[in-house]
């Protein structure tokens, strides 16, 4: 999910040696979203590419975006060339040097992980969550995000069940990773196969220093990593719209699978209207997306 600290995760497996941690390419979305054109067609693989180029997290990500088109269009034959083309570029660019992992951290990539299998068979996966209360507080504070408690909470437990469809693969919990905790930080080097001291792991770079990072939405990332997030969606959350509740009628199973604290609360005639009201306006705003394509 968005909101779950995945840019702080980034920055934090950029620390290990030999791996590069990339901006978000958001590449399966696009190759969704763009599934019409297709490689065997020079005329379509030319407009694809030249999609590719234009995508906004390309443009993000790539500073010669000439050269970029140039590679593309002389060495692409199958779709994963696009990828790995482009991340070849990154590193070269970046100057960056003994890459032995390539991690790549979209939040949309959870539901396109058959897609991830079938192009890159051998990848690995590493499953960041985050409380669902703490994500929907986040999230509210945001002009890009639904406002809708029922879509935030619907989605995050969608995504939580998709966890493991990956092997290899750890899970890894929002609020392990900041409390620095023991466990988590052995699990993490291990699956990199690193002996990066806990301290140098924890070290933070300013986002400013970072590329592809939208620095407006990631103001904190230069401090020292630190719990004191972790229980703010308490003061985020409206009471009187009964969105704690909310999130917990909806997620309750996979917040337990996960060792997330419900609250006990009393289903009152308040929650259920709450409830129906965002429901109805989740399916509106579903409804109306489809019929406007």
């Amino acid at each position: 999910m968005p909101r779950s600290g995945s840019t702080l995760f980034r920055l934090l497996l950029d620390n290990i040696e030999g791996v590069v941690a990339l901006p978000e390419t958001f590449f399966f979305v696009f190759l969704d979203n763009n599934k019409h054109l297709k490689l065997s067609n020079p005329e379509q693989k030319k407009h694809l590419l030249k999609n590719w180029v234009n995508y906004y997290t390309t443009r993000r990500i790539i500073s010669n975006l000439t050269a970029l088109e140039e590679n593309l269009n002389e060495k692409v034959s199958k779709y994963q060339d696009i990828l790995d083309i482009t991340v070849a570029q990154y590193i070269e660019e970046n100057k960056l040097q003994n890459v032995k992992w390539v991690v790549e951290k979209s939040p949309p990539h959870i539901f396109f992980q058959n897609d991830i299998k079938q192009l890159y068979p051998n990848a690995k996966a590493i499953y960041l969550l985050r409380d669902p209360r703490a994500v929907a507080g986040s999230m509210l504070n945001k002009t890009w995000a639904t406002h809708n408690i029922y879509a935030i909470a619907r989605s995050w437990n969608k995504s939580t069940q998709l966890i493991g469809k990956i092997n290899p693969s750890i899970k890894v919990r929002y609020e392990d990773l900041v409390a620095q905790n023991d466990t988590t930080y052995t699990a993490i080097t291990s699956f990199f196969n690193s002996s990066i001291s806990k301290e140098e792991f924890y070290t933070t770079a300013s986002a400013s220093s970072v590329k592809g990072i939208a620095k407006e939405f990631h103001t904190n990332l230069g401090a020292p990593v630190a719990t004191k997030h972790i229980d703010k969606w308490q003061h985020q959350l409206s009471v009187v719209d009964r969105e704690q509740y909310i999130i917990e009628h909806v997620c309750k199973q996979q917040m337990l699978n996960n060792n997330y604290a419900i609250s006990p609360f009393k289903k009152d005639i308040a929650f259920y209207g709450c409830l129906m009201f965002d429901y109805f306006k989740f399916v509106f705003t579903v409804t109306a997306n489809k019929l406007s394509k």
